[in-house]
């Protein structure tokens, strides 16, 4: 789904929930009373507690932060070059090579790639 289509959606939400038409400069995400919403954390917590997956396998609570982390790694075994990750990121492929090294796709067809000539 489209990102227009996605604000279209919450737009029509609010305005059922107000009862009226939203403004244009009023804040989508906020709370029932109009009154922007300060932190996403605890509704984040509830929601991966509900669906089970609050911990990781290390025992360590998930955080917002966690989703940056799942999106490189799902990223590299995908096997999207570092270099694009770390632009679409950010960051350097330095960081992303420190961090997220050992997640990438070692497949050697891609060598294969790399070594053929023109």
């Amino acid at each position: 789904m489209r990102l227009e289509t996605w604000i279209a959606e919450l737009e029509l939400y609010r305005s059922a929930e107000t009862g009226g038409p939203v403004s244009p400069s009023e804040t989508i995400f906020c709370h029932p009373d109009g009154k922007p919403i300060a932190s996403f954390q605890r509704s984040f917590r509830q929601t991966l507690d509900k669906a089970g997956v609050l911990y990781g396998p290390n025992g360590n609570t998930r955080v917002p932060y966690s989703l940056r982390h799942t999106y490189a790694t799902m990223r590299l075994s995908e096997g999207v070059s570092v270099f694009q990750l770390a632009a679409n990121m950010g960051t350097s492929v330095e960081m992303i090579e420190d961090f997220y090294g050992k997640k990438r796709v070692r497949d050697p067809k891609m060598a294969t790639e790399l070594t053929k000539g023109s």
